[in-house]
């Protein structure tokens, strides 16, 4: 009995990772890599539908994706977006200027023009609803203030982050970007 628990407990652990890796958004920004920074300050946003996702695994992914944007930075940097397909899940980076990025993951079987489509409405959204990064991140605000400001920021993108991982709402052939007109995308 003890045999099979451990097992179910495993798999639900495996479960509860793979949503969390095939179901995260995240934002961060270059200014900040020192080694001996806190944890809790090395990334802006992060936003799961899986568990409550703790910061170490936070940083797990974070990790992944500088990785993979700086393994990948010549192909990446003459290319808008770069998706990069995992075992289980796929990931998306676009970055920004100022240097920060986003980060969009999902399930493998979503296709990457679904993926990328939906990291640009992201992005839209989140200029339409706040302007520019520049606009609200000062050189003078704190670490802290400035995590804040974007928790805040976010917030109002987590209907549609979630709308995009919903079953029901995942029609893909429905998700198509249409440009804003932006001299600060």
């Amino acid at each position: 009995v003890s045999t099979q628990s451990t097992g179910v407990e495993m798999q639900k652990n495996e479960t509860a990772c793979l949503d969390f890796v095939s179901k995260s958004f995240f934002i961060f920004d270059d200014f900040h890599e020192d080694e001996k920074a806190p944890e809790n300050e090395l990334m802006l946003y992060f936003h799961s539908l899986g568990s409550n996702v703790s910061v170490v695994l936070q940083l797990v992914m974070l990790g992944v994706a500088k990785a993979i944007m700086y393994f990948t930075h010549d192909n990446f940097s003459k290319a808008e977006h770069k998706v990069v397909h995992l075992k289980s899940a796929k990931m998306t980076f676009k970055r920004l200027p100022g240097n920060y990025s986003l980060v969009l993951t999902c399930s493998i079987a979503t296709s990457n023009t679904a993926l990328v489509n939906m990291l640009e409405l992201i992005w839209e959204a989140f200029l339409f609803l706040n302007g520019p990064i520049s606009s609200f991140v000062k050189p003078e605000m704190s670490r802290n203030e400035i995590q804040t400001t974007f928790k805040k920021k976010c917030a109002s993108l987590v209907p549609l982050f979630t709308s995009f991982h919903s079953d029901t709402l995942r029609l893909e052939s429905s998700i198509q970007h249409v440009p804003l007109a932006s001299t600060d995308r």
